[in-house]
């Protein structure tokens, strides 16, 4: 999961505008395992307060796991994403940015629905969610993501997704959005990785 976190976190760094986000957006890391990734982007939003949610069983472990330098801005709640997300006091944390990496793969069109309308149910005007996620071309494509995808579909029942299966899939929400794409195709070492900006219309 480190290492997973260490691709995923440059790979957002170069081809997403971090600059448009405020210096002060409330991060939550949806099932973000151990924190890896909040740990490293915590050091580029240095200003910014992270919570880490997932199953308690994790947050138990990732909580030793948190670097002594962050433990005042990276936080642990544990959750079920496919359940509402807590409340979260709006005078104190006015923008909220959701981060779902490398999650919706593993799971399958309904469960996704689920996930992303129980955040975009929470979100106002100004928070939104950033997919991290492997986009598969229609046709062809590579052998490690054709490989992974065949694992992706005997664990879960899920797999990866074109980018019309995406968009269809975040549309299909039931309330209008807008979603800006950011993709690392033109660099072989993230070849495939996307970057999905939704917000509400």
């Amino acid at each position: 999961m480190q290492n997973l976190a260490r691709a995923q976190v440059p790979f957002f760094e170069r081809v997403y505008p971090c600059t448009a986000l405020n210096p002060t957006t409330h991060f939550i890391d949806v099932a973000g395992g151990l924190g890896c990734a909040s740990h490293l982007l915590a050091h580029k939003f240095t200003e910014a307060p992270f919570v880490v949610q997932d199953y308690p069983f994790i947050v138990k472990i990732a909580k030793k796991h948190c670097p002594d330098n962050l433990k005042t801005r990276v936080s642990f709640q544990a959750h079920d994403m496919l359940l509402p997300p807590p409340e979260i006091d709006r005078d104190v944390y006015p923008i909220v940015v959701f981060l779902l990496k490398i999650i919706l793969h593993d799971h399958c069109d309904e469960e996704c629905k689920v996930i992303l309308k129980n955040l975009l149910s929470f979100m106002g005007k100004d928070d939104r969610i950033l997919v991290i996620d492997t986009v598969i071309p229609e046709v062809g494509g590579s052998l490690s993501s054709s490989f992974s995808d065949i694992i992706q579909l005997s664990m879960f029942g899920s797999g990866h997704r074109t980018m019309k299966e995406f968009l269809n899939l975040f549309h299909d929400c039931g309330v209008e959005l807008v979603v800006d794409t950011f993709s690392g195709a033109a660099d072989a070492e993230f070849d495939g990785m996307m970057v999905f900006d939704i917000r509400l219309l």
